[in-house]
């Protein structure tokens, strides 16, 4: 079974055997090298046939696999040099990608810092959130983790006060407990969070977790259950999922 992988450019999933990402074109080197790979071990086969003719035919078809296999190399180092082409004109690129990154980042995480410091994290989480919108580089940012976390937390409270002015439908309600589910992962301590931010997120999650158990009726086996599967899929609980609980839910307590 394939695994998946996350693209370190644009945050995709994709199946490791892809040789690039099928949604921005960054280059996944492990399957680029095995695509290579086989191409070789199919020539190497194809030279050891050559051991397996019969004598009076093997000057003949020596000659021709001769010219097919210089035919073969040439390809092969065209291919060679156009990769080793594309690698390096895709580093350079992902380099100055880096330095403009770096360099915005410089500008404009003092507004950041300043509303951090002044404990303003309602202005602090909004503005986060407008860069994220905009791909603006703020997972550069120092506090970028306790900024994240609130912003989901923020959404989550959104998305909670959109259900109880009556948007209750099986697609509100599978958002709602999609984000909830997210903060399921934030009593975890992460290192880039100082104690005080982790507390601090924790007491902000806490009345959304209690919702989610209240709302949809779960029992802690239930919630222990979801944690584990976001654990095994890369700390991610699949919204199809979230809308087959909602599904089951709805059919059990119709209103």
């Amino acid at each position: 079974m394939n695994k998946k992988i996350i693209c370190p450019s644009c945050g995709a999933e994709f199946e490791d055997t892809l040789a690039k990402c099928p949604y921005c074109g960054t280059m996944y080197y492990p399957a680029a090298e095995k695509e290579y790979m086989d191409q070789m071990e199919d020539l190497r086969e194809g030279v050891g046939e050559l051991n397996r003719l019969p004598m009076e035919e093997t000057k003949n078809h020596l000659k021709s696999r001769a010219r097919f296999i210089r035919t073969v190399l040439i390809l092969l180092a065209v291919a060679v040099a156009v990769i080793g082409g594309i690698y390096y004109v895709h580093e350079r690129k992902e380099e100055q990608k880096t330095e403009e990154e770096y360099r915005w980042i410089r500008e404009h995480a003092p507004e950041l810092d300043r509303l951090y410091e002044n404990g303003q994290y309602d202005e602090m989480t909004e503005l986060y959130s407008s860069w994220v919108e905009d791909s603006k580089p703020v997972w550069l940012w120092k506090h970028y983790e306790f900024a994240y976390r609130l912003s989901v937390v923020r959404e989550t409270e959104a998305l909670r006060r959109e259900v109880e002015a009556g948007h209750n439908g099986e697609h509100d309600l599978a958002s709602l407990l999609y984000n909830e589910i997210q903060l399921l992962d934030f009593d975890q301590k992460h290192p880039y969070l100082s104690e005080k931010e982790y507390r601090y997120v924790l007491d902000a999650a806490k009345p959304y977790l209690e919702d989610m158990k209240t709302r949809f009726r779960m029992d802690d086996s239930k919630v222990e259950e979801i944690r584990r599967t976001a654990k095994e899929n890369y700390g991610v609980y699949p919204y199809r999922d979230c809308e087959k609980l909602v599904q089951e839910f709805l059919k059990e307590n119709p209103s």
